[in-house]
């Protein structure tokens, strides 16, 4: 991986995290490097979520960060991944099951 994979995969990173700010201040980049633990969490955050981030031309990445978001996410966390696709958008990937259990607790909150 190139100097600008590893910068775009950074910056995304780091607006996921900053788009979070609303909801929770304290989120933030995780640096895998520095945690040993990290695997399958890029961004750290208060939320009952395990967010994993991918950038790329093909949104195959996106089923892979959702896996890896899968396999580390404890019990009662929703795993989740964050993709970019080149020129294509911003997506959030989640299992169906996750995704009505979203909409059933929005509407118990409207």
């Amino acid at each position: 991986m190139g100097a600008y994979e590893r910068n775009k995969g950074h910056n995304f990173e780091r607006f996921i995290a900053k788009s979070l700010h609303c909801m929770d201040e304290t989120a933030r980049r995780r640096l895998e490097y520095h945690h040993l633990d990290a695997y399958g969490e890029d961004i750290m955050t208060s939320l009952p979520v395990r967010i994993q981030c991918k950038c790329g031309k093909q949104a195959a990445k996106g089923i892979v960060g959702y896996k890896e978001a899968y396999e580390s996410c404890p019990k009662g966390i929703i795993p989740v991944c964050a993709l970019r696709l080149d020129r294509k958008g911003d997506f959030a990937i989640v299992s169906w099951e996750d995704f009505l259990e979203l909409l059933d607790a929005y509407d118990r909150g409207r």
